[in-house]
């Protein structure tokens, strides 16, 4: 029998073993965040960093699988570029709304 295999470099690398905060805030770390990942009751939020200067740290997640460790690493990217789009808008007068994570 023959199986069909792709080479190593088709596949993209994939993150397989099991969600901690730490992996989390490595992954975080790679992309160049400031910021970490830590637990509240029944939460998640981010800390240090700018993420005291967010109009919102908390991303209502309760368990840490609830996202995948890429869509941990995009709701930073997401909610850091909230950050900043928010400021300039304050500086236009304009009260835009805010994303909920």
């Amino acid at each position: 029998m023959s199986s069909k295999r792709s080479s190593s470099s088709e596949q993209k690398p994939v993150f397989t073993g099991r969600l901690t905060l730490k992996a989390v805030n490595q992954a975080l770390a790679d992309a160049g965040a400031k910021e970490i990942l830590a637990r509240g009751n029944g939460y998640h939020y981010f800390a240090e960093g700018g993420a005291a200067r967010w109009p919102t740290s908390m991303v209502l997640k309760p368990r840490l699988s609830d996202y995948t460790l890429e869509q941990w690493v995009i709701v930073w990217r997401n909610m850091r570029s909230d950050h900043a789009r928010n400021l300039e808008m304050s500086y236009l007068g304009d009260p835009s709304g805010f994303r909920s994570y």
